[in-house]
């Protein structure tokens, strides 16, 4: 028991490390601008992150499931800090960008490992629970990235928002590493790299890339409606297509079984997610930078407007999180939730200089309620709708919707 303790409170200051990075460099990224140039270049620096959300968390819960959680984990944990290391020292913009997309190769893995982790060394009673804290970390760090981003920009440097992770990394590592691996059964690397469904890496590889690149290409270096863009939002479907059919009626391993593709609530949590991740992004990423930019205020000053966002979501939690635990219901706040933080993006689109900060603040609120509701719930709901042997395929499946939502 103390190992696992041991081990879980590791896992949790990874998951809260991980998703900190997510938005910890939003409110830096003027002065990053300034000091670095390339500015044209600036939207791939969020973007060259969640591009390997959006497909990492599969593969990763595939690789679990052959080679051993606890090693993929290490190594997809020492991948995110090594990116972490070339922001921090990163003298331009290019380099940034390289560290960034290696930060997210390895932390988009972190969250589905560590439930996977949690779900195969826990008593099954009480894996639900680990998890729902592990979903808190997640959601604690995903909401507080920005604030913590500012205040480290605004009194020290903006490279010490990448920097910070390592002593921590330290700690995750110092923990791990002396405790129990799950149970993979004995067969050799031969048979373990036959399992690998390469066709489905493949596919869902250039999925992601044809979908990603005219999301950021389009409106500034191509128009909308250009042959590029066009061309590679219709390859990106027919590459969804086929990798939809190969996993359902090809492969004998695929990266995301037939059972998990075949389930209705796991569908409807991948929905769920896509969408939260999408308005999560736009209050902890973007407005920090709109406020700095339109607003004229300091990366502290902006940073700040998140603890509006802040305080409803860690409300919202509390309450789903403790209705849930009496009840074991939740469907109620995945009806609730989305119609929230809908209502916050349909009041953001009309922001602007005249409306004044409050107005935000306003959009900031509802929208931090109504991911409250879910944010940390669809983890432990998850949970409670699939079998044991499919938790590291269902939540890396419902990580990878998070993370395609939060590119789009």
């Amino acid at each position: 028991k103390n190992q696992f303790m041991l081990l879980f409170w590791a896992l949790f200051l990874a998951v809260f490390v991980g998703s900190v990075d997510i938005s910890i460099g939003g409110p830096a990224l003027d002065i990053i601008a300034a000091e670095l140039g390339e500015q044209v270049l600036l939207p791939w620096f969020g973007a060259a992150y969640t591009i390997s959300e959006g497909v990492i968390p599969i593969i990763c819960g595939s690789f679990a499931d052959i080679f051993g959680c606890k090693a993929v984990f290490i190594v997809s944990f020492v991948v995110f800090e090594i990116g972490s290391v070339v922001c921090g020292f990163a003298k331009s913009m290019r380099v940034l960008i390289v560290g960034r997309a290696l930060s997210g190769i390895g932390g988009s893995a972190i969250l589905p490992l560590a439930c996977t982790f949690v779900s195969q060394l826990a008593p099954h009673d009480a894996a639900a629970k680990y998890i729902a804290i592990l979903g808190g970390a997640f959601g604690l760090g995903s909401i507080t990235g920005s604030l913590i981003g500012g205040v480290l920009t605004s009194i020290w440097s903006w490279r010490l928002c990448f920097l910070i992770n390592l002593p921590i990394s330290l700690l995750v590592f110092g923990c791990m590493l002396p405790t129990t691996s799950t149970v993979v059964p004995f067969v050799s690397m031969r048979e373990k790299l036959r399992k690998i469904d390469y066709f489905g890496i493949v596919l869902l590889l250039g999925f992601s890339l044809t979908l990603d690149i005219p999301l950021q290409l389009g409106g500034t270096v191509w128009m909308w409606d250009s042959v590029q863009v066009i061309s590679l939002f219709s390859l990106s479907a027919v590459l969804l297509s086929v990798f939809l059919v190969v996993q359902l009626r090809v492969v004998e391993n695929p990266l995301i079984p037939k059972i998990v593709l075949s389930n209705k609530k796991v569908l409807v949590f991948a929905a769920i997610s896509f969408m939260s991740s999408a308005a999560l992004y736009v209050i902890t990423y973007y407005a920090p930078f709109y406020t700095e930019f339109v607003f004229e205020v300091t990366p502290m000053s902006a940073s700040l407007i998140s603890l509006n966002f802040t305080f409803g979501c860690i409300t919202a939690s509390l309450i789903s999180g403790w209705y849930f635990t009496k009840t074991g219901r939740f469907d109620v706040f995945f009806l609730i939730g989305p119609i929230l933080y809908s209502a916050q993006m349909v009041i953001l689109t009309q922001l602007n200089k005249e409306l004044g900060v409050l107005y935000l603040c306003l959009g900031s609120i509802v929208g931090g309620f109504g991911l409250g509701l879910i944010l940390q719930l669809r983890f432990s709901a998850l949970h409670s709708v699939v079998s044991k042997d499919m938790i590291s395929t269902s939540t890396g499946f419902i990580s990878a919707s998070m993370g395609m939502g939060g590119c789009v």
